[in-house]
Parts: C-alpha cells; sequence; structure tokens
C-alpha cells in the first residue's frame, strides 16, 4: 500500500468512527533506510475520537487496525498493516512514570518525525508542531537510558537465544542502541539513519554479518553511549521543561 492509499485507508477508518484524523506516519523498516523487497509496509497514526464519546469514556482504548492479510498470516512484501490509536491510548504510552515494558518505542520515533515533512509523512493535522514541540513533556526525560536498558533487555530475552528469532533481535538490539547513542549525543532522533548504520542493520537482517562482527558493533555503541555529556543533556532537558512551564 503506498502513501496515498494508505492515507485514504486511514481516514476512512477514522471517519467509521466520527473521528478526526490527526496524522499517519509509515514506520519501520522504511523509516530507518533498511528495507529491501521483502520489505512490508508498516504505518502508524493517531485519532482523536468523537468529543462526546470521549467524555463517556468510550473509545479509551480502542484502536483502529487494517491489515491486507487475515492476522494469523505473516505479511510478505508489499503488504501492509496500519495501527491508528486514539490520542488518550498515545498519551497514556508515552507518559514519563510508564514502566520500561509499557514504553511504546514508534510513539518515540514518531514524536520526532512531527518536525519535517518527509517521504514517511502521509498526513499531519494541525497539532503535529504542538506535539514536537511538547514531546519532552509526552515522552518524559530520561529517554537514552531507556533505550539503552529496552535494547539490553532484548539482548537477554530467551527469544534472542532461539535461531528462528536471532536474526529479527539483533536488528532491533542494535537499532535501538544506536538510538540510544544518536540520542544521547544530539538530544534527538533523526530519519532516515546514516549510511553506515542502515547498511549495518542491513547485514544484521540478511545474516550476512558474523557474531564476532556484531558483538564488536555493540562494544563500539556500548562505549559511545558510556562516554557521552551528560550535563549538556540534563542542561538540555532542564531548559526544555522551563520553556514547556512558559507555555502552560
Amino acid at each position: 500500500m503506498k502513501i496515498e492509499e494508505a492515507k485514504i485507508k486511514a481516514l476512512e477508518l477514522v471517519d467509521k468512527v466520527d473521528g478526526e484524523l490527526l496524522f499517519l506516519l509509515r514506520m519501520g523498516s522504511h523509516l530507518y533506510g533498511t528495507d529491501t523487497k521483502e520489505s512490508n509496509f508498516n504505518y502508524r497514526g493517531i485519532y482523536l475520537p468523537d468529543k462526546r464519546k470521549m467524555l463517556c469514556g468510550e473509545f479509551m482504548e480502542n484502536h483502529l487496525i487494517y491489515r491486507s492479510k487475515p492476522k494469523k498470516e505473516k505479511l510478505g512484501p508489499g503488504d501492509s498493516d496500519m495501527n491508528i490509536f486514539p490520542i488518550q491510548s498515545f498519551l497514556g504510552l508515552t507518559k514519563a512514570n510508564n514502566s520500561l515494558a509499557k514504553i511504546h518505542l514508534e510513539n518515540i520515533e514518531m514524536c520526532h518525525m512531527m518536525k519535517v515533512f518527509s517521504s514517511n509523512v502521509c498526513y499531519t493535522g494541525h497539532v503535529a508542531a504542538a506535539i514536537y514541540d511538547n514531546r519532552t513533556k509526552f515522552i518524559g526525560s530520561g529517554i537514552p537510558k531507556r533505550l539503552f536498558d529496552i535494547s539490553f533487555g532484548m539482548l537477554n530475552s530467551k527469544e534472542y537465544l532461539n535461531a528462528n528469532t536471532s536474526l529479527k533481535m539483533r536488528y532491533h538490539v542494535y537499532r535501538v542502541l544506536y538510538m540510544a547513542v544518536m540520542y544521547a549525543k544530539t538530544g534527538g532522533l533523526t530519519f532516515p539513519f546514516e549510511d553506515d548504520v542502515r547498511q549495518n542493520l542491513i547485514d544484521i537482517k540478511l545474516g550476512n554479518m558474523s557474531d564476532v562482527n556484531f558483538s564488536l558493533l555493540l562494544g563500539v555503541l556500548h562505549k559511545e553511549f558510556s562516554t557521552y555529556d551528560d550535563k549538556r543533556r540534563l542542561f538540555s532537558l532542564r531548559h526544555a521543561r522551563e520553556l514547556i512551564s512558559e507555555i502552560y
């Protein structure tokens, strides 16, 4: 499903529940720049439910789903899946006091895609800029450390030891650790990833990277993460909170 088709499908889904589409983004490998001819399309969005239903407590957790294949069937090349979350769910999944298990990585990524229109932004409403400007309030502080912990949580999981999922898990371990380093060094996330990182991820995905080289890559990122400037990060987060307090 291409960008324009995805936009039309999303608007149809939201219209059925009398909601308003706030934004729709193309995520996954197409966002990172690691897509291959075998890749499927992943779309994520946020919608504002009907105000009357929202005040009555309806649609608090409901999210709208579309898949080009039945749920039990694996998506293949060119297939699509789409998830559009209500705004309440989006805010709940990203607030700072959530446990690691509930942190939604895609929501962290979405907050950083609001700034610049790109080929992966299918639709943006009037709230996109406000979400980006207040992203620290939505996703909380300490994001680099959270991403770091999530990455090594994956590395230590039983799934990682399963031969059938190891390549996929390695891909995500390296991706999330790289994002932790990027966030620590720059205070944010940018997409697509740098060329060398994209190539590393593709090599991991296709099984073209040895165990030794994969371990070396993780070691380099771990060292980078451990040496970033804490004081500069803490200052920037404190500055962001001050700006938010002025707005509200």
